[in-house]
């Protein structure tokens, strides 16, 4: 359910930078993002040099995988994820869903009833790189909040 999070927070189609992608993947990533290596670089909180070192292969001293990762989410996030948060947009989602015993296809929204807050709970670890964590997260918020349903298997999720 995390990558079905970051794909529509990000659009389909883009590479979201992760855990399991290796560094130098998350780097180019989130260069690409960014435009440039100079706002890479800013992002980041290091010279433009440092990232050119990184690009060729030099490994960081210090882990800054997850730095990486947030940055690049930030990016690619934009917009739409700063209007989940604000509450201004609530996410659907299409899939296998079971209702009383019911199991078909459905498209639902429980972004109408998950308290704001633990929505954004669910975005806060979508940020830092926790898709495993924020799936979960919507998934229990889901069957908490959105009551008589749960989620058996998810085809793709939007924001409107």
């Amino acid at each position: 359910m995390g990558h079905h999070l970051g794909w529509a927070l990000a659009g389909y189609g883009n590479a979201v930078p992760g855990p399991r992608r290796p560094f130098h993947e998350n780097l180019r990533i989130l260069i690409d993002a960014a435009g440039s290596g100079r706002a890479a670089g800013r992002l980041l909180g290091v010279a433009e040099t440092t990232l050119r070192r990184w690009r060729s292969g030099v490994t960081p001293r210090h882990d800054r995988q997850s730095l990486v990762i947030s940055a690049g989410r930030a990016i690619l996030g934009g917009t739409t994820y700063r209007r989940a948060y604000e509450g201004e947009l609530t996410i659907r989602i299409k899939g296998v869903i079971v209702a009383s015993k019911d199991v078909r296809d459905r498209t639902i929204s429980p972004g109408r009833t998950i308290p704001r807050r633990s929505f954004q709970r669910t975005l806060r670890l979508w940020l830092a790189g926790d898709d495993e964590a924020a799936g979960n997260s919507l998934l229990k918020a889901t069957e908490k909040y959105y009551e008589g349903l749960s989620v058996d298997f998810i085809e793709s999720a939007w924001f409107e």
